[in-house]
């Protein structure tokens, strides 16, 4: 039979027991979290929104940008304000924001300003005027004199516009020429 070890020893051995399942629990927990960090970061990564170029799409009627933008891009899109421009048509896009060329996020919402087609501009009443005065308010109101032809008339005297073709009150288009 084997003689019992001494106190102090039992002691100190029971010490190395316990610091060795420490140092064990320590490392297995270590490895655990490292595991687990690492796990939900490439979970991050592999979920993270990959990043978008603006496309320019001045000009592209406003259902088709947003298809693109929402099914092949994977941004939101938004009207944010109609204008009118004379330049792009009707219900089509005049310009985003942010603007084309910029890098984005998927996910991130695009506004777009939507045209609503030339200003309509209202014609004033010239008959009466001065040809000069109805030549440069046609001009300041962003129009063009159209052709001028001279005949006499009995109630204004010479130099003064006695009809005009469009007629006063029409709707037209910005550049429109007036007879």
């Amino acid at each position: 039979p084997r003689a019992p070890l001494p106190m102090a020893m039992r002691v100190a051995l029971n010490a190395y027991r316990l610091l060795f399942i420490l140092l064990g629990t320590v490392v297995v927990s270590a490895t655990t979290l490292s595991l687990l960090g690492y796990g939900f970061y490439e979970e991050l990564v592999k979920n993270r929104p990959q990043e978008v170029i603006i496309p320019d799409i001045t000009g592209m009627p406003k259902d088709k940008a947003k298809e693109l933008f929402e099914k092949d891009l994977g941004l939101h899109f938004a009207v944010g304000l109609e204008q009118a421009n004379k330049s792009v048509p009707q219900g089509a896009v005049i310009i985003t924001q942010p603007g084309p060329g910029k890098h984005v996020r998927a996910g991130r919402r695009v506004e777009a300003i939507i045209s609503t087609g030339p200003a309509l501009l209202t014609l004033p009443r010239f008959v009466t005027e001065t040809l000069s005065d109805a030549q440069d308010q046609l001009v300041k109101m962003g129009l063009k004199a159209g052709t001028v032809s001279k005949q006499p008339d009995e109630t204004a005297p010479a130099g003064y516009v006695v009809r005009q073709e469009p007629e006063p009150g029409r709707h037209v288009d910005s550049g429109t020429s007036v007879n």
